[in-house]
């Protein structure tokens, strides 16, 4: 999340722009055939974003995974329902099918409506400049355009526009934007972990004037699994000033393992609070059922999926983006985390079948999952995070050995291995391995 930020931060900062002009409007027809008038929306009071992007373009996968998901879960349908956002593919760098389409924005997890315009600059309205080009179009026709791209700069420029829109002022607002991870030195030891967690702290006035952050102390509430436990007060002039951000490091917490930490802000001058939590869960660490081997097997439910795997100082020793078997060893603490966790799940299993640790498609906030962590040894035990309930079963078919889909009853085929792949309204995918007898 860091590297994304000062992969992004000049572009960020020169690609908002705020418009007097009126919102033209538009009528287009997404893939599920539904047609669509911008006016209706914004008539009925909801506010629109409209993300010109394609399947080639690092940035726009990054903001769809990450501030388009956020964005869509705080206004969406879901969430307060006072936005609708759309998605257009812009034909870039070459025309796509339809189902190109469908498929790679499932695997974004894209809920908001889809339409796969058939050729470049085919919404003249709406010219792009650079992909992806962002529109927040308010309910009285005066619209923004920004430059998506993922943390931190990005979602707060995503929540000061739409908050504008309802009429809430966010040029003094500041966000918690990020949280480090618990290091594998904390975690691998015995409780009580100490942990000291550094913050990205982000003011909304550089995007709009790239000013500097405010240097006023603030403090911090530390609640461990809803209890207040201290405040903290921090100083961003001596602790952790950047500039157009800053990074406190907090001092050490006790914590245990599946304990959720939750830190909220208080900052001087500050007129939105909805961006002022940061919520983190200390992994539980597990060891892996009794077994004579230590390889473990991890299964994605999705290609897209990849991981890193750190030994217990930190360092990585694997990385991978299949199903694939790894040897470790006994008696050692691991942690791994995964990246693209919006769009897919996975199981860790041990090589009798055991699961050592799950979890499903967007269960976490980001699309980097925090660590989770488990301890090899021969000692049986199993425990998991909880999982997230997935949303409405749309497609459900199996897969032979050699790739051939079926849509029959599991009981109908014949004899040999079949993976069960379930698409869900939500975008997510899963797999379970069948072997039929």
């Amino acid at each position: 999340m860091k590297t994304q930020f000062f992969s992004f931060v000049i572009a960020c900062l020169t690609s908002s722009f705020l418009f007097a002009q009126t919102a033209q409007n538009i009528t287009f027809t997404d893939l599920d055939d539904v047609t669509h008038d911008l006016y209706s929306y914004l008539d009925s009071g909801y506010t629109v974003i409209l993300d010109f992007s394609f399947e080639l373009c690092g940035p726009c996968q990054n903001w769809s995974e990450n501030v388009g998901h956020d964005l869509w879960d705080t206004y969406g349908p879901e969430g307060d329902n006072s936005m609708r956002m759309f998605y257009f593919d812009v034909g870039h760098p070459f025309f796509v099918s339809d189902q190109d389409v469908i498929n790679y924005t499932q695997e974004w997890g894209i809920e908001c409506p889809v339409t796969n315009l058939p050729d470049q600059n085919t919404i003249p309205e709406y010219p792009e400049n650079g992909y992806p080009t962002i529109y927040v179009i308010c309910p009285d026709k005066s619209y923004s355009e920004f430059g998506g791209y993922g943390y931190p700069i990005s979602e707060a420029e995503g929540y000061l526009y739409i908050e504008q829109c309802l009429g809430n002022d966010l040029n003094n607002n500041f966000s918690m934007s990020s949280i480090s991870e618990p290091t594998p030195s904390t975690l691998c030891d015995a409780e009580p972990i100490t942990y000291s967690p550094t913050l990205i702290i982000f003011e909304s006035d550089v995007v709009l004037s790239n000013s500097q952050v405010n240097t006023q102390p603030f403090d911090v509430e530390v609640y461990i699994n809803d209890t207040f436990i201290q405040t903290q007060n921090i100083d961003p002039s001596q602790n952790g000033n950047q500039g157009y951000f800053f990074m406190p490091t907090l001092e050490p917490i006790l914590v245990s393992p599946n304990d959720v930490l939750t830190l909220v802000g208080d900052f001087n001058g500050d007129n939105f609070a909805g961006d002022d939590t940061i919520t983190v869960t200390i992994p539980l660490e597990i060891t892996t059922p009794s077994s004579t081997d230590t390889s473990l097997v991890f299964t994605p439910t999705s290609s897209d999926l990849y991981y890193n795997l750190y030994n217990s100082a930190g360092e990585e020793i694997a990385y991978f983006g299949e199903s694939t078997e790894i040897n470790l060893d006994v008696d050692s603490c691991y942690s791994i985390s995964f990246i693209n966790a919006h769009v897919a799940g996975a199981t860790l299993k041990d090589v009798n079948g055991h699961e050592i640790l799950s979890f499903e498609a967007d269960q976490f906030a980001a699309s980097i999952s925090p660590r989770l962590y488990f301890h090899v040894s021969n000692n049986p035990v199993g425990i998991h995070n909880v999982k997230k309930p997935m949303s409405k079963l749309t497609d459900s078919y199996y897969v032979d050995v050699l790739g051939k889909q079926y849509r029959n009853d599991l009981n109908d085929l014949p004899k040999g291995i079949y993976v069960q792949v379930m698409h869900y309204e939500n975008g997510a995918v899963t797999s379970k391995k069948y072997y039929k007898q």
